[in-house]
């Protein structure tokens, strides 16, 4: 008869992470019986070496994913294995991208070839994973269509044939030899790190890295030959892109040799905002001192206007109609959407979601407190208590990790910066 087994990962179920939890017994499944076949990997642990691992699923691969995989490797590894019958667990990444965007560039990417380079702007993830050789873990290129809550299941649309390979190294053992594109996994515990989504997708990935190299390809081709160009939304982004726009292609040189191009290679940049203010989340003070900063690089800025669609290509030219509020239109050459961003959630069940969209996710503890079992978290741009900045995540990685353990109350403590979600695609 297998030894009976002590998990301990989640070993004490919501006992430790919250104030409002009350503190509960572990319970175990009693030892199989010889012949015994689990109807799951979820009724009992793994009783040797050769047992199937559990899965610690990361769902996400930018900032918020990568943190927790590293930390998770570096830092909790090690007591997963802390006596000779604890379960074996692997870790698997899931994310549509083999490369994270660091968009924090992308304003200067997007005006022009070789403000950033593609090296810099797209950097491949797994070579970061190599100092962890040794260790179960597992890069799966792919996208989570469907997430089935009760029985621990998420179905997975595989990018590629490589993808599809590296499904294989982790099913199990017994599971039906399929090179399908769709797949379902199984998971022992799971962090949802999936973040958000630009309307534009020259601000963030929309699938694979190369859509996006596409997307910034054919910009610098559309801005080199524009004359009018409308950067919708006043928020950190669009103030940021219109700066760069003006910057780069209105003027050359710098410093004292900074001077404009001539009058004929000059572009009119309009930045619209439905908001009364430039950047409505920051200081009233800096967001005045954008405007002032704008117009001194030429860059018209209207106020209070709400761009209500956009129409691409509506012509034989390839112009660009933007509608507005006022029942106006103007058409231009060119049209950069900073209109706030959307959650990577569509495959999480409504009732796991807030009122836009987010993840409910406990705001101290960063776990699904309605999924009605422990090891579900949520952290970064997806999940509901975020401000939708990256320090938001740096707050979590350790809450998300210490709770994982189910070690002493552990609640996260916000940095109180005066911060607020950006407001969206109504801009």
């Amino acid at each position: 008869m297998a030894a009976h087994v002590v998990d301990p990962l989640l070993s004490q179920a919501n006992a430790h992470d919250s104030t409002n939890h009350r503190r509960t017994a572990s319970k175990f499944a009693p030892p199989p019986t010889p012949g015994h076949r689990p109807a799951s990997l979820h009724s009992k642990a793994p009783t040797g070496t050769a047992a199937e691992p559990l899965n610690i699923v990361i769902l996400g691969a930018s900032f918020g994913g990568l943190s927790c995989a590293h930390a998770l490797l570096d830092d909790i590894w090690p007591q997963l294995r802390t006596t000779s019958t604890a379960p074996n667990y692997r870790l698997i990444i899931v994310s549509p991208s083999t490369h994270i965007y660091w968009n924090i560039g992308a304003p200067r990417a997007l005006v022009a070839p070789g403000l950033v380079s593609v090296e810099e702007a797209f950097i491949p993830l797994e070579p970061g994973f190599h100092r962890h050789r040794g260790l179960p873990v597992t890069f799966i290129q792919g996208s989570v269509i469907a997430w089935e809550v009760p029985e621990k299941l998420l179905t997975i649309d595989l990018h590629d044939r490589a993808a599809r390979a590296k499904f294989k190294t982790v099913r199990p053992r017994n599971a039906y030899d399929s090179d399908v594109g769709i797949q379902r996994l199984e998971y022992h515990a799971l962090i949802l790190a999936t973040g958000t989504s630009a309307h534009s997708d020259l601000l963030s990935l929309h699938g694979s890295h190369l859509n996006t190299l596409g997307a910034l390809s054919a910009a610098h081709h559309r801005l080199a030959g524009a004359k009018t160009i409308i950067v919708g939304g006043g928020g950190c982004s669009g103030v940021e892109v219109a700066g760069q726009l003006a910057t780069y292609l209105n003027y050359r040189g710098r410093g004292v040799a900074r001077r404009r191009v001539k009058k004929e290679e000059w572009k009119q940049i309009l930045l619209i905002a439905s908001t009364d203010a430039l950047l409505p989340g920051i200081k009233p003070k800096v967001g005045q001192k954008a405007i002032k900063a704008l117009k001194a690089l030429g860059i018209e800025v209207r106020l209070n206007t709400r761009i209500v669609a956009v129409k691409e290509d509506f012509d034989l030219t390839g112009q660009v109609k933007v509608e507005l509020d006022d029942e106006t239109a103007m058409v231009v050459d060119a049209y950069i959407a900073c209109t706030g961003v959307f959650p990577n959630t569509k495959f999480v069940p409504k009732h796991l979601l807030d009122d836009k969209g987010y993840v409910a996710t406990n705001p101290k503890t960063m776990r699904l407190d309605k999924i009605g079992y422990p090891g579900v978290f949520a952290l970064g741009d997806c999940a509901a208590y975020s401000s939708n900045y990256v320090m938001d995540v740096y707050t979590a990685v350790p809450i998300v990790l210490h709770n994982l353990l189910n070690g002493p109350p552990r609640p996260r403590t916000p940095l109180g910066l005066p911060l607020r979600r950006q407001p969206g695609p109504d801009r």
